[in-house]
């Protein structure tokens, strides 16, 4: 996939959206704005980066008269799955403190980055082995 997401990566788009207007958020761009303090807006590199995804995500639903139009018009767009699963990224990382997980979220992790390879089923069965086997171990 050099061009798309994978076919096979089960999008969050809509309901990531769903649940910050749930919020009582009008805009992606409220939601990021309510994170930030008006005089840390102009120097936090995250809150540009933030605020920018929020307003392409605004941009591409502004069109859409129903739900269902927005549902379909983000379940169709990778660059709004990229860009809501950045902005779920970070906050959990800033709600968590977990860096793995946060990274985890993204829609595209960058080369480098030290991620499983094996499929979700396949680490949780491993996962579930060992804690069964630290468990044991301690009795």
């Amino acid at each position: 996939w050099t061009d798309r997401l994978p076919a096979d990566l089960r999008g969050a788009g809509p309901e990531m959206y769903r649940n910050i207007l749930a919020g009582g958020y009008r805009l992606v761009r409220d939601y990021i704005n309510s994170m930030f303090p008006m005089e840390r807006r102009g120097d936090d590199t995250s809150y540009l980066e933030l605020f920018n995804i929020a307003t392409s995500v605004d941009f591409l639903v502004k069109p859409c008269k129903t739900a269902f139009e927005v549902a379909k018009v983000l379940t169709g767009s990778d660059q709004a799955e990229i860009g809501l699963c950045r902005i779920a990224s970070y906050v959990h990382e800033r709600r968590t403190g977990d860096k793995d997980a946060a990274a985890a979220l993204l829609a595209i992790r960058p080369p480098g980055a030290l991620t499983d390879i094996a499929p979700k089923w396949r680490i949780d069965e491993a996962s579930s082995y060992s804690q069964a086997e630290f468990k044991r171990k301690e009795r």
